[in-house]
């Protein structure tokens, strides 16, 4: 009589186990900041491997070459439009926060004055 089959289901699990079982030695993985795993040793002081000291300026300065390359810049038209509407909308927000206090100001003056301080 040939050998009981498992089934598919119990026998993922029965490897699963065994996996585990091997693998539980192992010292569990070092919990990681979200900004750690997005930027790995960025900011840590420890060099990459194969990282070189020197040209690091050179490869930097062409590698930024090349991003500059691949950059699509606005036209002229674009850019005026899009300065103009900064400048703008900074005018209209300099005026809004000027009239603001402007406001508080006048209040503030106005409650000292009814409670007999000031001049």
């Amino acid at each position: 009589m040939p050998p009981a089959r498992m089934p598919a289901k119990v026998a993922r699990t029965a490897a699963a186990n065994k996996a585990a079982r091997a693998g539980a030695a192992k010292a569990p993985p070092v919990a990681r900041s979200r900004f750690s795993q997005a930027f790995g040793r960025l900011g840590t002081g420890q060099k990459m491997a194969g990282s070189k000291r020197a040209g690091s300026l050179l490869t930097l300065l062409r590698d930024t070459r090349q991003e500059l390359r691949k950059v699509e810049w606005p036209s002229r038209e674009e850019a005026t439009k899009l300065t103009a509407a900064v400048v703008g909308l900074s005018a209209v927000v300099g005026i809004f926060l000027g009239g603001v206090d402007f406001v508080f100001q006048e209040l503030f003056k106005t409650l000292i004055r009814l409670s007999g301080g000031g001049a």
